[in-house]
């Protein structure tokens, strides 16, 4: 029985590679299976594999002497059809192919790639940090996150797969966060979150357990007015420049842990994934105590305060369809800083991570000036 189905790729490009006998005019004669061949090797390269289909097609109607016949679709559009494609225009075609991948990731909102793409930063261990050069604060090291890494679990589901990620000594699996304060943060971004506590949650794994893996693979920023002294809820979303969303939210991003640390950075920043729905719940408990930290021979006092998150989210990536879970509940320490010296290292910690995000992300006064 027929069966109707539905393409799970957003943009989908068939080339003619339809060939005549005795040399008549067509698409096999003038390039068709070259272009398949480039066509391919730029999505596998690009790691647009799931957002990109290429196919190889008979005739398409349009023979003749000078190149081969191209077709792209994409999802809600007519189709744009190419004729005459020779290998001068082959780079023109993959622009136009990846075009939509590229608009999906400059559409999401700047000031979330922003914060996101820097925590996987800011904890980062020196040697094995993305590039550009790591900031020079050790984070990682100052609150020992290798004696104090966490416990719980969350489940990741990928695929229809669900994996089952353990916080602790054993897995190697840590969680931690710092609490910065808007005014704390570099001049371009301190008057947007001036009024807000930004609660800065990554989790990563632990530098003895990692065997070539990335040190980080998810990070939260939770907007909040004040730190929670009882249990709250924030929601998880996208924020949108276009909507004003609320002023207390929950923002996350998360990968595979099992990404490869030699993966180029755009491989792995394609592989993550936001939070489109959902929630975390914020439960502080035990007593919150005084602790000194020392980076550089010099101490500095920070309250800590056990956390407790409840976590479920529906995660989706600007790459490819299809979503993602993560649900589960863990806990683990959030530091607070105390004192002058300790709010100058955070704010230290926040200009230096925030210099080195991997994207050329503008402050919100340019991004409005160049009508983003």
């Amino acid at each position: 029985m027929m069966e109707e189905l539905s393409s799970t790729f957003p943009v989908h490009v068939l080339v003619c590679e339809n060939e005549r006998p005795e040399g008549k005019p067509c698409c096999k004669l003038v390039g068709g299976s070259e272009l398949i061949q480039f066509l391919k090797g730029q999505v596998q390269e690009s790691g647009l594999g799931k957002f990109i289909r290429v196919t190889r097609t008979g005739c398409l109607g349009y023979c003749n002497t000078v190149g081969c016949t191209v077709v792209i679709y994409r999802k809600n559009e007519k189709p744009q059809w190419y004729t005459k494609v020779t290998q001068s225009d082959y780079s023109t075609i993959w622009e136009k192919l990846k075009a939509p991948a590229d608009s999906r990731l400059s559409n999401l909102p700047k000031t979330l790639l922003f914060f996101l793409i820097s925590a996987t930063l800011l904890f980062a261990k020196e040697s094995e940090t993305l590039s550009p050069p790591p900031p020079p604060v050790p984070v990682m090291e100052i609150f020992a996150v290798d004696k104090n890494p966490g416990s719980g679990s969350l489940q990741y589901s990928e695929n229809g797969k669900t994996r089952n990620l353990v916080l602790g000594e054993q897995t190697g699996y840590y969680g931690v966060g710092l609490v910065f304060n808007g005014n704390g943060l570099p001049v371009s971004y301190r008057s947007q979150f001036r009024s807000q506590n930004l609660i800065q949650l990554v989790f990563g794994i632990q530098e003895s357990k990692r065997l070539g893996r990335v040190p980080q693979f998810g990070a939260v920023t939770i907007l909040t007015a004040q730190f929670p002294t009882s249990t709250r809820s924030y929601k998880l979303l996208i924020p949108s420049l276009k909507e004003k969303g609320p002023a207390e939210l929950g923002i996350l991003l998360f990968s595979s842990p099992e990404s490869q640390l030699t993966r180029s950075d755009e491989d792995r920043l394609k592989s993550n994934f936001f939070a489109k729905s959902g929630f975390i719940n914020v439960e502080p408990f035990g007593a919150s105590r005084t602790v000194t930290v020392q980076s550089r021979g010099k101490k500095f006092s920070f309250r800590m305060q056990r956390m407790k998150f409840g976590i479920n989210a529906t995660l989706v990536t600007p790459f490819s369809p299809g979503e993602n879970k993560l649900k589960g509940t863990v806990q683990f320490p959030i530091y607070l800083p105390q004192g002058a010296d300790a709010e100058a290292l955070v704010a230290k910690i926040a200009s230096e991570s925030f210099q080195g995000s991997i994207l050329p992300i503008p402050p919100p006064g340019a991004r409005e000036q160049a009508g983003q």
